[in-house]
């Protein structure tokens, strides 16, 4: 799930968080931070906590100079080409997502074929995510059967 928090000012330790974003996962959660720091200069603040237990985590922090920000954003986006040519990747829809295909194919009527498309999956994972949240799977199209062909009878004529 994602969360925004847009102009969320928090003043902690001479520095201001001007924008804020939390991430969670499954096993962890990332909170991603614009920060303007008491000597005016900005750096991004990535965190994020590894739930390791019940109530144990492992949390770390890095902080980037907005200098070094688009040379990492190109080195990130190379692994993830190379991850997906190399592993095929096993997808992993959060709750957020989740939510958003089951109110897209309830209340909007849309296929499951459609759906597979806009999210990038296959028909079967789709399926699955609906199995598991008890939603029967119908079909939207109407039957294309022939119609009842019905015989009209003539009547003969007597001569």
């Amino acid at each position: 799930m994602i969360y925004q928090g847009i102009s969320l000012l928090r003043h902690t330790l001479m520095q201001e968080i001007l924008k804020s974003e939390i991430i969670n996962t499954e096993k962890s959660r990332y909170n991603l931070e614009l920060i303007k720091a008491a000597n005016g200069l900005f750096y991004v603040s990535i965190g994020q906590s590894i739930f390791v237990h019940q109530l144990d985590t492992i949390e770390s922090n890095i902080r980037i100079r907005p200098s070094d920000l688009d040379e990492i954003i190109q080195i990130l986006v190379s692994y993830q080409s190379e991850i997906r040519k190399n592993h095929p990747r096993k997808r992993v829809f959060t709750d957020f997502r989740k939510k958003e295909l089951i109110n897209k194919y309830l209340n909007k009527c849309l296929e499951i074929e459609t759906l597979a498309v806009q999210f990038d999956c296959s028909v079967n994972e789709i399926k699955q995510i609906f199995f598991e949240n008890n939603i029967a799977v119908t079909s939207n199209s109407i039957a294309k059967d022939k119609p009842v062909r019905r015989r009209f009878w003539r009547r003969k004529r007597s001569e």
